[in-house]
């Protein structure tokens, strides 16, 4: 029988971010075996004189390369497909990051490829990357709907076909342009920020943030 010494215990993060309205997660590309050219969450051994948030800290810190980052401890995984000798077991955590704060302050990881991934259109995952990522988004699909959440991901100058096409992946289907806008501005959670952007067909779209103070929002 297998004792607690016996397994090892990596730190898993799921980072998501929204670039142009899509949900997508930081991925690493591994440069050696096993999954040699697979992609990875980004990861790091457990050390055993820190807490669990220590280690989180310093997994975005020194293996991401951002400083500040809102995180949520997740679950434990089984890794079943590991090649390791001994039992592996994947403490995850999720993350939740603006695209530009995280261009501005990520630093270049020497001799590590990475790059963001919408999650409709993911390469090849190694280990059980697959099925933790798959429950993450599970998750967050519920946790999105009606929590102050969704402002982490956009803190400022976002369109409203944006929003739309985050609440339509979240949602799994296509929603009605002009039924949604009419509905958000309803709520009275947005705030024209005065700038504009140029749309997809052009036109000057309105740029919009969320405002401060709010406890709650219900996009569905």
């Amino acid at each position: 029988m297998k004792s607690a010494d016996d397994f090892k215990i990596k730190m898993i993060l799921g980072l998501f971010t929204v670039d142009k309205g899509k949900l997508k997660v930081l991925l690493f590309k591994k440069a050696g075996e096993p999954y040699k050219g697979y992609w990875v969450l980004p990861w790091k051994p457990f050390t055993y004189n820190e807490t669990f948030q220590s280690n989180t800290d310093i997994l975005i810190k020194e293996h991401i390369g951002l400083d500040e980052v809102y995180t949520e401890t997740f679950k434990a995984f089984d890794d079943k497909e590991t090649v390791l000798t001994d039992p592996v077991v994947h403490v995850t955590t999720i993350g939740l990051t603006d695209i530009a704060s995280a261009s501005y302050q990520r630093k270049e990881i020497e001799g590590r490829e990475s790059d963001w991934f919408p999650l409709e259109s993911l390469p090849k995952l190694a280990y059980n990357h697959e099925e933790v990522l798959e429950s993450m988004f599970t998750y967050l699909k519920r946790k999105l709907r009606d929590s102050e959440m969704i402002s982490l991901l956009f803190p400022s100058d976002f369109t409203l076909p944006e929003l739309q096409t985050f609440c339509e992946q979240i949602e799994g289907k296509e929603l009605d342009r002009r039924n949604f806008r009419k509905k958000i501005l309803a709520l009275s959670i947005l705030e024209d920020t005065g700038d504009k952007s140029e749309s997809a067909s052009g036109r000057p779209a309105r740029l919009y943030k969320f405002k401060e103070g709010i406890s709650q929002i219900n996009l569905f």
